[in-house]
C-alpha cells in the first residue's frame, strides 16, 4: 500500500461519497475506485460497504482508519520537518495548475523540481485556466501551466513569457447511448436543439464553446450548468446531455458508458506554462520552465 492509498481511504470515509471523495482529491472516480480495489485486495479485507446512495466504513475498515489517520498526521509532521530541516532561505514559487493536472505525473515532477532546487519552496495553487491567467497577470502568481486558445496568443505574448507544453483541442463528451453515440465526429451543427452540459462560466473551455455555439446559430434545447468535472460526468452517466472537454482529459473520463467524440470544426486549445516578463526571479522561472518542458518529453 502507499500513501495515496491510504488517504484516498481516509477522504471517502470522511466524505462517505465516492463522488464526492474524487472531487475533493482532483482525481476521477474511475481511478479512485482502481486505488481502493488494489489497497483492499492487498489487505485482504473490504474497507467500505457500498450502495447505490451511500459507502458506509465496516467494522475492520473502522479500525485500519484510526491507524491511518495516525500515520497520515505522522507523514505530514514528517514532510513539514524535512522542509526545516532543509534549511529554506525564504525563497517560494506560487505555481497555478488546473485540477485536472494534479493527478497527473505534474505532481511527482514538482517535487523533484523542488528535490533539485533545496533552497526553494514550491506551493500549488488550483484554478481553471481563467482564473490562473488572471492570478498570473495581478502577481498572486509567479507561474501558471493552463489551456490557452489560439485567440489569447497575441495579448497575452505582450506580458508573459509563453511556451507551449502540448497542443489539444475539445471533444465531446457523451453517453453510449446518446443520439449522436454512433458518429465518428460530431460536427457543432449536430448540437442544435440538443441538451448541453457545461462548466461554469469561469472556464477557459465554457468560454469558448458559448462563442462557437454563438456563431454556428446553434440553439440548446437546455443548457445544465456544473461547478466540476465530476458533476458532468455523473450528468453524462445519465444521459442527460453532452459535455465539451479537451481530447486528454476526455479520454481519462471515457469509461464505459462515457465514450469521447472529435467536435468539428476543430477547436484547438494549448497547454502551456506562462509567467511575466517582469518578474524578479525571472532565472528562477526560466529553469523551472525547462525542468518542465523536460519532463514533458
Amino acid at each position: 500500500m502507499d500513501i495515496n492509498q491510504i488517504r484516498s481511504a481516509e477522504m471517502i470515509a470522511r466524505c462517505g461519497n465516492f463522488s464526492k471523495a474524487a472531487e475533493r482529491l482532483y482525481i476521477t472516480q474511475p481511478s479512485l475506485s482502481q486505488q481502493i480495489h488494489r489497497l483492499e485486495e492487498e489487505l485482504g479485507f473490504v474497507l467500505f460497504d457500498r450502495t447505490t446512495r451511500s459507502v458506509k466504513v465496516t467494522e475492520k475498515g473502522e479500525t485500519f482508519l484510526q491507524h491511518a489517520s495516525a500515520l497520515l498526521s505522522a507523514y505530514e509532521r514528517l514532510l513539514e520537518e524535512v522542509e526545516h530541516l532543509r534549511g529554506s532561505t525564504g525563497r517560494s514559487l506560487q505555481v497555478g495548475v488546473l485540477p485536472t493536472f494534479t493527478h497527473l505525473n505534474l505532481l511527482d515532477t514538482l517535487h523533484q523540481f523542488q528535490t533539485h532546487q533545496e533552497d526553494v519552496s514550491v506551493n500549488l495553487q488550483i484554478y481553471n485556466s481563467s482564473a490562473l491567467i488572471d492570478h498570473l497577470l495581478s502577481n498572486q502568481l509567479d507561474v501558471v501551466i493552463a489551456n490557452i486558445f489560439s485567440d489569447q496568443l497575441q495579448s497575452l505574448g505582450k506580458n508573459t513569457v509563453l511556451t507551449p507544453l502540448s497542443r489539444d483541442c475539445i471533444h465531446v463528451v457523451l453517453h453510449e447511448k446518446h443520439p449522436l453515440a454512433d458518429r465518428s465526429a460530431i460536427r457543432i451543427e449536430d448540437l442544435n436543439h440538443r441538451n448541453i452540459i457545461m462548466l461554469n462560466k469561469t472556464s477557459s473551455i465554457r468560454r469558448h464553446m458559448d462563442t462557437a455555439l454563438t456563431e454556428a446559430g446553434v440553439v440548446p434545447a437546455r443548457v445544465y450548468e456544473c461547478p466540476a468535472i465530476h458533476s458532468m460526468e455523473g450528468m453524462i452517466q445519465s444521459n442527460v446531455g453532452v459535455g465539451f472537454l479537451s481530447s486528454r482529459v476526455a479520454a481519462r473520463y471515457a469509461v464505459p458508458p462515457i465514450i469521447s467524440r472529435p467536435l468539428l470544426p476543430e477547436i484547438p486549445t494549448m497547454t502551456a506554462v506562462l509567467y511575466r516578463k517582469n518578474a524578479q526571479e525571472i532565472e528562477l522561472l526560466d529553469e523551472f520552465c525547462r525542468f518542465i518542458l523536460d519532463s514533458a518529453r
